[in-house]
Parts: C-alpha cells; structure tokens; sequence
C-alpha cells in the first residue's frame, strides 16, 4: 500500500483509500459497526435476535435471557430452547405456562382445576340426572318424576309411592309395619320373621321358609312322633343338605348323638365278629361318653357323621372302627 504525503491522503470517510489511515472522528457507524472500515466498537449492539450475542459484531453476553414468561422462549429476542418446562399436569410450575393435554377433570368433568379449561358435554348423567356419575358434581330440579321413580334415570325417592299392601308397585320400596304374614313369610313382598314357623313336615327344617333349627327328634321306632320322618330320611335329608363342594362352614344346627344314632352303632358292633375284644371295650367307652353330648359342627363333618350313621342303618359299613374314630375326634 502507497504512503502518502502530509495532507494528501484520499479519504473515503473514515479511511484513506491509498494508505489506509484512518480518522476515528469519521467513522460511520452501523451500530457497533463501521460501515466504511469495519471497525467495532462496544455499544450500540444488536441484541434483537439473540440476546446473548451481537447480530452485528458477534459479541457475546452471558445470562442475559428472559426465560420468566415461558420457559422454552425467551422475551426479549424470541430464542428457544426445547424439553425446559417443568410440568404438573397441563400447567408448567416455573412460568405458569399451560398446554391442552393431561387436564384434571376428576373434580369436574366440564372444567379443569387446574388450568380452568372448559370442554362440553363432559358430564353423566344417566345413572342420575342430579348427579354426575363421573365427577359427583350435583345439580337440582333435573328429574322427571312419575310418582317416586325418575322417568329419565330410574333414581327413586321416598315420596308419592304406589302401595300394595307393604310393597311399592312403582320401585319396590317396602312398609315394614304392612306385612301380610302367613305365618314366618309375608304373602306380598316374601319377606321372612323369625316366628310363627311350619315344623310339620321337619322338625329341623320350615317349610314356609327353609329355615333350620337345633333340636333332637323324638323317635318312636325309628320314626320321629312329632314330623312322621323316619330316621333314614332325616340322615338322608341332612346329607344332601350338607353337600357344598369342600367349603367348611358352620352347620345351622347343633348336632347331637341321640340314643337312636347310638343304638345302631351298637348293633352294628356287635355284629362285627373281627372286632377284638379291647377295640369292643374301647367302642363302648367312647359311645357312652358321648350320649348326649352337643357341639357346633362344620358342614363337612356333620356330612361324614350322617353318611356314617345312615350306612349303620343299611348294614354297608365294613368296619365300626370308622364311628369309633369320628366319635373320638368330636
């Protein structure tokens, strides 16, 4: 490059087109930037697009973005930056920010508690038409009311009832001080009372409503004076009754070794000749103990006792030692 003279230079702005001198007084500036030389200085950055770096000059900043208003943009040049939210749900916990997905609706179908966003049509309420059977949100003076049942939703209430006799025709409801007994069961609604029951028929069992109760036949041989059912029937009858596919559960009733169940083990015993002679002794021990003894039972025991009995009284049992040890484990 050619110097020049004292006074002679080609100045073009700021710089001498031949020497390339330059005069700081002349420059002009674009910002921080001389358009003429290019030289930079430190003020008037363009910080409009980035707030960390000059558009112009390239410098730099550190810490200088406003991410207050939105996490993931910044308010002053509009950068962003991805996966910055801090989500609880649909709102974000650092800049308030929301977004249209994972709204709570569980407190109300129609409004979102945490963000406050509505949608339509939410609601349920076809299983009430006062409530909702999603949100439990309530409302009043929605059904359509024939007599105490909701035309609508089926709901009931305890007013304008259609009554036959204790029951209403409309939703069932039931009038306790209407019954209309036949003995322990109602004639209307079916409902049972612990009085008043049929034991004609089974001195254990009513035939009006199936219910049982502990008491010991009064047999007359081998039939019991009171029902007229024979002792075969009753075993029989407590059998089949007692059959429940494994389940142990309390019996209904007490069993009780009557003298008639006693009778036809000793029968049976001594028409066992196998029978040593201190298992005979040991038998009768057992029996005698037990002669009028009472305890609750299970269903499956009390099913082994009646089988065991009832085959005493056919003459099927092979050996009398499987009484003897029933007796001895109750």
């Amino acid at each position: 490059m050619a110097l020049c003279g004292v006074g002679v230079h080609d100045w073009d702005g700021c710089s001498c087109k031949r020497c390339g001198k330059v005069r700081e007084s002349e420059h002009r500036w674009d910002g921080c930037v001389c358009t003429t030389c290019g030289q930079k200085r430190d003020e008037s950055h363009d910080w409009t697009q980035n707030c960390s770096r000059c558009f112009r000059c390239g410098n730099t900043k550190i810490d200088v973005h406003d991410w207050t208003a939105d996490c993931e943009r910044c308010a002053r040049c509009g950068l962003t930056r991805p996966q910055n939210h801090k989500w609880s749900g649909c709102l974000c916990i650092v800049c308030l920010k929301k977004r249209d997905e994972y709204h709570d609706w569980q407190v109300n179908c129609a409004k979102c508690s945490i963000c406050g966003k509505s949608r339509e049509d939410a609601h349920d309420w076809r299983q009430d038409c006062e409530r909702c059977s999603r949100c439990g949100l309530t409302r009043s003076d929605l059904h359509d009311w024939n007599g105490c049942k909701c035309k609508i939703c089926r709901q009931t209430r305890d007013q304008d009832h259609s009554w036959k006799g204790c029951k209403c025709r409309v939703c069932g409801t039931i009038r306790e001080s209407k019954h209309e007994w036949n003995g322990c069961v109602c004639r209307v609604c079916k409902t049972r009372r612990d009085e008043d029951h049929d034991w004609s028929v089974d001195c254990e069992r009513c035939v009006a409503c199936g219910q049982t109760r502990a008491v010991e036949h009064e047999f007359v041989n081998d039939r019991c004076a009171a029902c007229g059912r024979t002792l075969e029937e009753i075993l029989a009858g407590h059998v089949s009754a007692h059959n429940v596919s494994g389940v142990e559960r309390l019996c209904r009733h007490e069993a009780t070794v009557s003298q008639a169940h006693l009778e036809l083990a000793r029968n049976e015993l001594a028409e066992s000749r196998r029978r040593e002679r201190t298992e005979f002794e040991r038998y009768q021990n057992t029996l005698n103990s037990h002669v009028g003894s009472t305890r609750y039972m299970t269903m499956a025991e009390r099913e082994v006792a009646d089988g065991q009995f009832l085959e005493q009284s056919k003459r099927e049992l092979k050996s009398a030692k499987q009484i003897l040890e029933f007796l001895e484990a109750a």
